[in-house]
């Protein structure tokens, strides 16, 4: 094996990558692969632009700048499922021309690709929709990029656009904004040691912190202003930490074995048990790898330390925000650290591996070659494979938000588009807000998910008073992702006793079942039904 990239990087080269990864993605992304978190984002997007203010019209836990950011596409494109998707496919791209820049500016040498083309091949696939984890992330590499220009320049233009940016990434995901402003506070203290200068050091670490803040004084003013204040502060703050951990406790690294590894075995199940199982473990491979990511690149950095020179190289003014953020990026996704939050989690540190390995065996290229070779044999195969089942999705899906692929009709949509008009009122229970958007219907309720443990008594004894309130004709109830069956999904989920079912004993009460579709029971309210 004799895997070599050019040290050059001229511009018809980024133009490559950038169609080769454009086409890579749009094979996946014009397929609908039921991720029911998207909807959270596109049908809170829709209300945004409709006029409804987050938290105060609907609930949601994140901040709110995934539904602001998709919402000003919506109103420059049309409120589409082609728009967001098309937006995910920019977000995509970007995130592999950013680290491939990042790369180049730690180690230039003949593997420099090896980082984004891994990070194409896997990140965008294992979630193909639209979530505030892929938004947040654009913000966070955006403005690493804008502090490394300022490390070049000095230039106090890129310092407060990184303080924006940091801003800006916090109103998607707050933890990731607060983590990421403290990573370059800290690297910027950490760098004016090593430089043994003081000079600018207050008035820049003013600057970066004035950007952030005034951006987060802006949203809160925004919310004000518009009397929603102590509902954001509520459900963005308050809410998760009193009840977000409830359900979402999970093992490290879950969903390898649970989802992965069972669906590259059930996709594969028409091979021999034998071929499928060693082709499962090709594929699953850079994911494991990236479960024990932390642990490889601590123990490289052990090696390291213990040699100076490789140390002054592995450590330094240039590579110092990279690990300090590359940390703090972590740290901010295994709030829930299943294997998908990992890979959202896991870029920079990624960069920071291709780096210690360049390092380390910098005389002996035939280990790097066997190295890179190994993980990158096994990340085009799983490209390949993403390649060929997204090309099996064959039925064509007619929404009212645009024509998409999936793997099969979608009866419920397609019940909901012929018996209930545009606008009109339906509750989707528990959890599959994408119908909304879909189906152009709207949600009587404020919340476009509702969990026992997760949510309150008092959030679900809102939802049903409103359902009562306003008479709902159409319940689509959930019978995968509802009751006991929450546990594939919240390992820690403990569901109800019969009694203490609000929600489950209001719909039997109130509604019949005409129809089974897709595993959503569509129930329809009775005449005359019989009163709580």
């Amino acid at each position: 094996m004799n895997v070599r990239f050019p040290h050059k990087f001229s511009g018809w080269k980024w133009w490559l990558l950038i169609c080769s990864a454009s086409a890579y993605l749009y094979t996946i992304l014009h397929v609908f692969w039921g991720y029911g978190d998207e909807g959270l984002v596109l049908y809170g997007s829709q209300l945004v632009l409709e006029g409804v203010l987050p938290y105060r019209g609907f609930f949601e836990v994140f901040g709110p700048g995934s539904f602001y950011w998709t919402g000003f596409f919506f109103k420059l494109f049309g409120i589409d499922l082609n728009t967001a998707r098309t937006l995910l496919l920019f977000t995509g791209v970007t995130l592999v021309l950013l680290p491939l820049w990042m790369t180049r500016r730690i180690h230039r040498g003949p593997f420099e690709l090896f980082p984004a083309v891994f990070l194409l091949l896997i990140s965008i696939p294992i979630w193909p929709a639209c979530s505030h984890h892929w938004d947040s992330n654009l913000f966070l590499f955006s403005s690493l990029a804008m502090f490394l220009l300022w490390q070049d320049t000095e230039n106090s233009f890129y310092l407060s656009m990184t303080g924006i940016l940091s801003g800006l990434t916090y109103c998607f995901l707050q933890q990731k904004g607060l983590l990421l402003i403290l990573s370059y506070i800290v690297s910027m203290l950490i760098i004016n040691h090593l430089k043994e200068t003081r000079t600018k050091i207050l008035l820049n670490l003013i600057l970066i912190i004035g950007s952030f803040s005034a951006v987060i004084l802006t949203v809160l003013a925004f919310f004000y202003l518009n009397s929603g204040l102590s509902e954001m502060v509520y459900a963005t703050i308050i809410w998760p930490l009193n009840y977000y951990k409830q359900v979402n406790v999970v093992p490290y690294g879950f969903g390898l074995r649970e989802f992965l590894w069972k669906y590259y075995e059930n996709s594969l199940s028409p091979l021999s048990s034998g071929i499928a199982v060693f082709l499962s473990s090709i594929l699953i491979f850079p994911y494991i790898f990236i479960f024990l990511l932390p642990i490889v690149v601590t123990s490289l950095c052990v090696f390291c330390i213990k040699n100076k020179s490789h140390r002054a190289s592995v450590f330094n003014v240039t590579t110092i925000p990279f690990w300090v953020v590359g940390i703090g990026l972590w740290l901010s996704e295994v709030h829930r650290p299943d294997i998908y939050h990992l890979v959202w989690g896991s870029p920079i540190i990624f960069l920071l591996f291709y780096l210690l390995l360049n390092v380390l065996f910098k005389n002996r290229k035939h280990i790097l070659t066997v190295m890179f070779g190994t993980i990158l044999i096994c990340s085009f195969t799983l490209g390949m494979f993403n390649l060929l089942k997204s090309s099996s999705a064959k039925e064509k899906i007619i929404s009212r938000r645009g024509i998409y692929s999936s793997f099969e009709r979608d009866d419920a949509l397609a019940f909901l588009q012929q018996k209930v008009k545009e606008r009109e009122y339906v509750f989707v229970y528990p959890y599959h807000p994408m119908y909304y958007f879909l189906a152009n219907v709207k949600n009587p309720t404020k919340y476009n998910n509702l969990i026992y443990n997760y949510h309150t008594e008092l959030q679900f004894q809102e939802a049903v008073n409103t359902l009562e309130k306003k008479k709902v004709k159409y319940i689509l109830w959930d019978t995968v992702a509802q009751g006991r069956n929450l546990t594939i999904w919240f390992p820690h989920y403990r569901h109800p006793e019969n009694d203490s079912l609000i929600m489950e004993q209001y719909i039997k009460n109130k509604y019949k079942l005409i129809y089974i579709r897709n595993g959503l029971r569509i129930m329809e309210r009775k005449q005359n039904g019989s009163n709580l």
